[in-house]
């Protein structure tokens, strides 16, 4: 209805707009594809960016709104309130430290598998 129309209208504001000036910024540091290795879906079952736009960049719009609208977007609003109100309750995982372990070699492997060059 209406009201999904509306919110999937802001959600893609959201990422075109609001969030994509942070993304040009990640975009000029050249890591669009390398974060696109390791894009897993917060919506549960979901495929992961490299699953649905193989060798794309998560920096550009357009790759990152083909994830949302043909994956992300159709999954979430084929689950029940309930089922959301559970998904909504799970912890995204722990933010990046400057601590935080990063195995190079797991990225390394990610892109032979994806045939992407750095």
């Amino acid at each position: 209805g209406m009201g999904r129309q509306g919110n999937a209208l802001l959600l893609r504001r959201e990422q075109e707009v609001v969030l994509n000036r942070g993304y040009k910024e990640l975009g000029r540091l050249n890591i669009g594809k390398i974060m696109g290795t390791m894009g897993t879906s917060p919506i549960p079952g979901g495929k992961s960016f490299c699953d649905v736009v193989p060798g794309g960049d998560l920096t550009n719009f357009d790759d990152r709104w083909k994830w949302i609208s043909v994956d992300m977007l159709p999954r979430w609003l084929s689950f029940s309130d309930k089922q959301r109100q559970r998904v909504v309750r799970i912890p995204l995982g722990n933010p990046i430290t400057p601590d935080s372990h990063i195995d190079y070699y797991d990225i390394h492997e990610r892109f032979k598998r994806q045939s992407l060059r750095y």
